[in-house]
């Protein structure tokens, strides 16, 4: 009997307490490869609509009460949403098709901007303002070479991690929160690896932990439709034209909550359940299960996501978490 509520307390199949469709916000099928979600101290939600441009700042219920909409290359204006986070002091918006660092209020005031001349991929502000991305490059070899780059409050910039040669290209990783008083941050490799890194931002030492995450095998039209997704434009290349990877990438997605775990997601398909783990800062499983949908935060015992159906409806998720 002990041993049975053991495996029931580190397991959990989650189920929405929120299942807001989007479509009638007018937010349809993004591209899902970076933060769309930022949630305040309030439980207040801020959307990002990649397509609009728009911001759409929600209730802790879902109501719509404020829109943020600004198309255009001038201060606070938008050509395309690529990731919205919360920040020290409000929220982060990186723009890829005008590779600008938009930091607003928490309200959505504008507050200034940073353009960067260099290919981004990957962009993550945290809470203590530094500004984490993938910088690619093809050096003299003709290899792309990767760097995993951080900007800090100040202004300087270093390299946390780099590869290189054809490998590399599944080395994209994934910077998500910081954690630990802003001294550390964790990050995944989105390869077929099942590998994820906590680095010490102070001694750029790396600690890798070896993930219980299985590769996902997925169908030939949900890679279809991802590759036309990240193409920006929802076009993207003609079906079956890109190789199929025999296995999906294994991690989706890395959260730290407000007890400084960390939640690692699984991809899945629409309409299907992922796994996900919860650790502690040494890699120790406390708890596992599986969840529908994108979980991008973790935070005052919520998890926040954006779930997609078989028909590529968007809905915007909020799950309890099954830990104190």
């Amino acid at each position: 009997m002990f041993v049975f509520l053991t495996l029931l307390a580190l397991s959990t199949n989650l189920e929405p307490i929120l299942n807001l469709p989007l479509e009638g916000l007018g937010v349809y099928r993004p591209t899902l490869e970076h933060p769309m979600l930022a949630v305040n101290d309030n439980g207040n939600v801020v959307l990002a609509d990649q397509n609009g441009p728009r911001l759409l700042f929600l209730d802790a219920q879902g109501n719509l009460r404020k829109t943020l909409a600004k198309k255009g290359s001038g201060p606070g204006e938008f050509q395309r949403i690529d990731m919205v986070c919360r920040t020290k002091d409000g929220l982060a918006v990186w723009d890829g098709l005008n590779r600008r660092l938009t930091l607003l209020s928490a309200s959505g005031t504008f507050l200034s901007e940073k353009t960067f001349t260099e290919t981004i991929r990957q962009p993550f502000m945290s809470a203590w303002n530094r500004f984490f991305f993938v910088r690619r490059d093809r050096g003299a070899d003709l290899e792309l070479d990767y760097f995993l780059r951080v900007q800090e409050a100040e202004g300087n910039t270093r390299d946390l991690f780099s590869g290189s040669g054809p490998s590399a290209v599944m080395m994209k990783w994934i910077p998500r929160m910081e954690f630990g008083v802003g001294r550390h941050i964790a990050a995944a490799n989105m390869g077929t690896t099942t590998d994820m890194s906590i680095i010490d931002l102070s001694s750029g030492e790396q600690k890798t932990i070896s993930l219980d995450l299985p590769a996902v095998a997925v169908s030939r039209k949900f890679y279809d439709d991802e590759m036309r997704a990240m193409a920006g434009t929802g076009k993207g290349p003609p079906p079956g034209m890109v190789p199929q990877p025999e296995n999906w990438p294994t991690v989706r997605n890395i959260s730290i909550d407000d007890q400084q775990r960390i939640w690692v997601f699984g991809w899945q398909e629409p309409a299907t359940k992922a796994r996900f783990l919860v650790l502690d800062r040494n890699g120790k499983i406390l708890h596992q299960g599986l969840v529908a949908g994108d979980v991008q935060v973790v935070q005052q015992g919520y998890l926040y996501a954006v779930y997609m159906d078989k028909e590529d409806e968007l809905y915007l998720r909020k799950y309890h978490s099954p830990l104190p």
